[in-house]
């Protein structure tokens, strides 16, 4: 215990914390050997904080390996458990972080791939539309995929108006809906889905109240017809 704790101080001096004969596993060593002592305990504590510090500076500088390694160390240490789990938790964060990071540029890749196919919006999953926003999620601020999203939203309006004048109102619509859900602020989209909406009320023909009204003249031309009321009276002629 005494040789532990003194070797255990003169690592710590020196500044060599990690590792077999490093200051954490000296003190953590005379601890084990008397649970009680509060020094030794102490000396792990201190010595934890540190080697956290130094992990947290491998991981800003995306050193994994190193962090993890220094995470693995502290985690064996029964009094500096509650020190390992929060520092793996930020490790686990950062990793993830990287793996969506180095993603990014493959996606990017993809949708200008589908761009150039014409791919813009459909099919749903498989579009240019779709990486973009994959990316988006990735990173909120990605101004590639921000600017492409709404490039190719601008220029969806057309296939959207090419399919109105064909009548392929469904196609439309469905168009107008990915457009509408993944780029909302799109300049001209309010002008399209008013477009759409009466080409669709067009093609249906009157409502049953346009269409009553309509019989009702047509009853009344008639009738004023027959009556041979031309002109007159006023009110009463076709």
């Amino acid at each position: 215990g005494a040789a532990d704790m003194a070797a255990a101080q003169s690592a710590e001096a020196e500044g060599r914390l990690d590792g077999p004969s490093g200051a954490l596993a000296r003190f953590a060593a005379a601890h084990s050997l008397d649970a009680n002592n509060q020094q030794a305990r102490s000396g792990i504590e201190r010595v934890a904080i540190a080697l956290a510090g130094q992990a947290r500076s491998y991981l800003a500088g995306g050193d994994l390996a190193t962090a993890e390694r220094l995470q693995r160390e502290l985690a064996v240490v029964p009094a500096a458990t509650a020190t390992a789990s929060a520092l793996d938790a930020e490790i686990q964060k950062r990793r993830q972080t990287l793996d969506q990071s180095s993603k990014i540029p493959n996606l990017l890749a993809e949708a200008a791939k589908l761009s150039q196919q014409g791919r813009l919006f459909e099919p749903a999953n498989a579009s240019a539309a779709d990486r973009y926003v994959a990316v988006l999620a990735f990173d909120a601020k990605n101004a590639d995929a921000r600017n492409g999203l709404a490039r190719i939203a601008v220029a969806t309006l057309p296939q959207i108006e090419a399919a109105i004048d064909g009548k392929d109102y469904e196609r439309a619509r469905r168009l107008l809906q990915r457009v509408q859900k993944l780029a909302p602020n799109t300049r001209g989209l309010t002008d399209v889905r008013e477009r759409l909406d009466d080409a669709v009320a067009a093609s249906k023909g009157p409502t049953p109240e346009q269409q009553a009204a309509l019989d009702k003249l047509i009853r009344e031309g008639e009738i004023a017809l027959g009556s041979e009321q031309f002109l007159e009276p006023p009110g009463d002629s076709a």
